[in-house]
């Protein structure tokens, strides 16, 4: 009984020992969960708001397409050190293990053994090690211009990658500029929707009073519907403006960023500070995509030259040492002067020079100087899609900075309307339409005025990146 006490108190220990493992193991693993969640919830979720800078630089650090830009980099940078190890010798070990009746035959001779001694040998073996090189001396300079076309590439990656950057920035600069409009048209609408609350009650008190009539509410009725319709349109437009600027920046949609409100009049513009030559002239001069197609024109001419030599001959050197291990390990204790024979070696220069490929190679050639063309041409297209960019981008900005400034007029007359009409109306000298009206195109002035002002800001951004200067 004392054994089959002491057996079962055993087991619950090691249950409990297991048990409280297992529990150690899973706190660990929760602090591990937990500390990751909150590095990761430190980087999306903003305690307090978040400038239009700020917003970059998370976006510059998160963004998939600049991981990728940053990867297709490294990757190239291998290509480069692949290209670089060709000027460097090849070299290799091998060893062999060999089972064969031949074998047999090889040592009966060796050992000057008949045939009804060797009998007993049931199989003939060969363990055999060796140690050979290669190196190109003399290609015509192949593996000199496959490095300079690699290189190459790698300077076309490197301005691919900054055009990716900017339009980087300007699709978060844009979404950053959405939300702020957004935001500022659901804050006139709220105001808007309050000033015809507040008329559709004074009306239905002056129906009480027996000033006006019924049809006076139903309109004031009307007018406050549709003011309300327009908040909340305005206010699911800028639901899809918070969803859209972490997605532009690397984060899921769902996450909310609180953003700073840009504290500037609504009338703060200007024209641009560069005509509109001169502003081709830059974007000609500074666009990423021509100093990537430049180089990629480099690369093509390199990737020519190297068809066109690919038909002549090239020159390798081979060296190649064995050793035969098991007599070596055999006969090493008899006597060591006599394990020459146990070893060979061969050196070689090889001459290989193409004879016939049925037109591969000339093919290649012909396919090199095609995509040449097309590339200039592809170069040619790019200047004048870029001139149009350009002059689009400018003439944007030039409309959208007068636009702001009628929109500025446009409130001010709007609002001294509105207060006329509101004093008639209170003197009984004015219809309630005509104070709808007067508050309804209020309304559209200062609408007017937001859309003009953020078109404005993301049509300068638009001018910048135009002419590669984000």
């Amino acid at each position: 009984m004392c054994k089959r006490e002491l057996t079962e108190m055993q087991i619950v220990n090691q249950r409990n020992l297991l048990g409280l493992a297992i529990f150690g193991l899973m706190i660990i693993f929760f602090q591990i969960d937990r500390r990751t969640w909150a590095e990761s919830s430190t980087i999306v979720n903003q305690s307090e708001p978040m400038t239009l800078d700020k917003c970059l630089e998370l976006a510059l650090k998160n963004s998939t397409t600049i991981k990728n830009s940053q990867i297709n980099i490294a990757l190239q940078n291998l290509r480069i050190k692949d290209a670089r190890s060709s000027f460097y010798p090849n070299f290799s070990l091998s060893g062999n293990y060999t089972l064969s009746d031949q074998l047999r035959k090889i040592q009966r001779q060796r050992e000057n053994l008949d045939k009804d001694t060797f009998v007993l040998l049931e199989r003939g073996e060969n363990y055999n090690f060796g140690l050979s090189g290669r190196y190109t001396i003399w290609d015509y300079g192949q593996r000199g211009l496959n490095l300079l076309r690699e290189e190459e590439s790698l300077e076309s990656q490197k301005s691919r990658n900054e055009r990716i950057r900017q339009n980087l920035i300007y699709d978060v600069t844009q979404a950053f500029y959405n939300v702020l409009k957004a935001q500022a048209l659901v804050d006139v609408d709220k105001e808007v929707l309050q000033r015809s609350r507040d008329n559709r009650k004074r009306v239905e008190a002056f129906v009480q009073a027996g000033i006006q009539i019924e049809a006076d509410v139903a309109a004031a009725q009307v007018r406050e519907a549709n003011d309300e319709l327009n908040l909340l349109n305005n206010q699911n437009q800028l639901d899809i403006a918070l969803a859209r600027l972490p997605r532009v920046m690397g984060f899921d949609p769902s996450v909310r960023i609180n953003i700073t409100k840009v504290e500037e009049a609504l009338n703060q513009v200007s024209l641009p500070s560069v005509t509109l030559d001169k502003a081709i002239e830059k974007a000609l001069k500074s666009r990423p995509e021509f100093a990537e197609n430049s180089a990629g024109q480099k690369r093509l001419r390199y990737s020519l030259k190297l068809a066109r030599i690919d038909r002549l001959p090239t020159v390798d050197v081979e060296y190649t040492h064995n050793m035969d291990l098991d007599a070596y390990f055999d006969d090493f204790f008899d006597t060591y002067e006599h394990l020459e024979h146990l070893r060979d070696w061969r050196a070689a220069a090889t001459l290989n020079f193409p004879l016939f490929d049925a037109g591969i190679r000339r093919r290649q050639v012909e396919t090199a100087e095609l995509q040449i063309q097309q590339n200039q041409e592809t170069i040619e297209d790019l200047k004048r899609s870029i001139a149009l960019e350009t002059r689009q981008s400018y003439l944007n900005l030039t409309r959208a900075v007068k636009a702001t400034e009628i929109a500025e007029k446009q409130v001010t007359n709007a609002r001294l309307n509105l207060d006329v009409t509101k004093g008639r109306y209170e003197l009984e000298r004015a219809f309630l339409l005509e104070l709808l009206q007067a508050q309804t195109d209020y309304a559209s002035a200062l609408t007017n005025r937001v859309r003009s002002f953020y078109e404005y800001k993301i049509a300068r951004t638009e001018l910048q990146r135009a002419m590669g200067d984000l």
